[in-house]
């Protein structure tokens, strides 16, 4: 578990071995879900904790990352390259186009604008308006990047595997 801007991550493993990586916003937003296998993610409706599940989109591949900058607009990585947004709280979703066919299996977002998925082979990927476009960065490792987290627009840290750590102070 930990606890960032307001937001605290939980990941766990469940018995049937479905990895779930939950996410609970500040008290004004709504705590977002997304797992795997199964391809969507669910919304908590109310402060009793009934979830409903939303299928995001027909696209196929499973998800793995998901970052919310507010009630409304979200942004899922996947399998392929996939990163899909909302911007209606998950009422509808658009897919970008990522330029990788690498999994992407984290994402951050700082605010509306400005994101950074990270993925297999040291895929890094960032947009500074939206997802309308996003371009490639070079990590410097080829190991498999698995989380990310900014701060602000130019600080950020990702994890991956063999204890891989990187870290930027200038977006990248």
């Amino acid at each position: 578990m930990t606890k960032q801007q307001g937001r605290i991550i939980i990941t766990f493993l469940l018995r049937s071995g479905f990895l779930l990586a939950l996410l609970l916003f500040a008290a004004s937003l709504l705590p977002r879900a997304v797992g795997q296998p199964q391809i969507g993610r669910k919304r908590l409706i109310d402060a009793q904790a009934r979830w409903v599940w939303q299928n995001p989109l027909p696209q196929g591949n499973t998800l793995y990352g998901v970052s919310f900058t507010d009630g409304n607009t979200g942004t899922l990585t996947g399998d392929d390259g996939t990163i899909i947004q909302t911007t209606d709280g998950g009422n509808s979703w658009v897919i970008q186009s990522s330029g990788t066919t690498n999994t992407l299996y984290g994402v951050s977002f700082t605010d509306v604008n400005h994101g950074t998925a990270v993925g297999a082979a040291g895929t890094v990927v960032r947009t500074t308006n939206g997802g309308n476009t996003w371009f490639g960065q070079t990590s410097g490792t080829s190991n498999g990047l698995l989380a990310v987290s900014f701060t602000d627009t130019n600080t950020g840290t990702a994890v991956g595997e063999n204890g891989t750590i990187i870290r930027t102070t200038d977006g990248g």
